[in-house]
């Protein structure tokens, strides 16, 4: 983040003029298109949610990162943030976890697509119902332009780094990794005098995302350090955490059975009836 006051202003303005010029465009084009046809908008939006999902079973990312759900909530899930992204331009919803930034920026370009289709529909439409045609055509194409100068505005103040998460293909996948990897690498950090390992934040992710790339190397972690968590038992050591180890990765079962507490039963037993196995199709 900018220390300059002016220069977080230009970003926050980037950010809410990419957000409202992309609501214009979605608003002002599914206006248009309802009017020669409702159902334009419903293959529209149905077109837009399919090829985003294909994505996401194509890149093995389909799987969403809260770690209870059906497939259902996980459709759902999906649906929804994709949704919220195509009219709210929420550019915090470009991580790895949700949309993703390659197809943030997609969803953007999709907009301005969107806009212009509408726009060649609109021009072609006999019934204009007087409204004022040069209007309609001229805030559709601003906005659209808006799109595209507020976003490369936005690339041009932030740090490269922040810029390439624009265009980053990461699944959560690769996220949830590089942050095990990296909290490996680091000390344990010191919060209110209780010493955390950052790793343990794994636990928070649906273990269908990572188990298969590094399940090996969380189960070794765990049974290094488990016993000193059950001796210690660490504030942070919850039954919320203790509930979220899996038991494929403790093989001491006398461990097992001091961990799985009735508090601790009861907060996996209330996850269970809200989650379903995924094919191997999502795996």
């Amino acid at each position: 983040i900018p220390k300059s006051n002016m220069a977080r202003f230009r970003i926050v303005l980037a950010l809410f003029l990419m957000a409202f010029f992309n609501l214009t465009v979605r608003t002002l084009a599914f206006t248009i298109f309802a009017r020669r046809s409702p159902l334009a908008i419903f293959f529209l939006v149905v077109g837009e949610m399919v090829l985003y999902l294909a994505f996401k079973l194509i890149t093995r990312d389909y799987h969403y990162w809260v770690p209870a759900g059906s497939t259902s909530y996980v459709t759902v899930s999906r649906v929804v943030v994709k949704l919220v992204v195509d009219f709210t331009a929420c550019a915090q919803l470009r991580h790895p976890n949700e949309l993703g930034g390659f197809y943030f920026s997609f969803s953007l370009l999709s907009t301005v697509g969107i806009g212009l289709g509408s726009l060649a529909l609109y021009s072609g439409d006999d019934d204009k119902q007087a409204v004022d045609t040069e209007l309609i055509s001229s805030i559709i194409l601003y906005s659209c332009a808006g799109v595209a100068i507020s976003y490369f505005s936005l690339l041009r103040q932030i740090p490269r780094n922040y810029a390439r998460t624009f265009f980053s293909v990461d699944t959560c996948c690769d996220h949830t990794c590089a942050l095990f990897e990296l909290a490996k690498s680091e000390k344990p950090v010191s919060e209110g005098g209780i010493s955390i390992d950052h790793r343990t934040d794994i636990f928070l992710v649906n273990e269908k995302i990572w188990r298969k790339a590094i399940g090996d190397d969380v189960k070794a972690w765990l049974q290094q350090k488990l016993p000193t968590w059950v001796d210690e038992s660490p504030s942070w050591f919850s039954p919320a955490i203790r509930a979220a180890l899996p038991d494929w990765a403790i093989d001491d079962t006398s461990l097992l059975d001091e961990i799985r507490t009735p508090e601790v039963e009861e907060i996996r037993i209330s996850r269970m009836t809200t989650s379903r196995p995924l094919g191997n199709i999502f795996s």
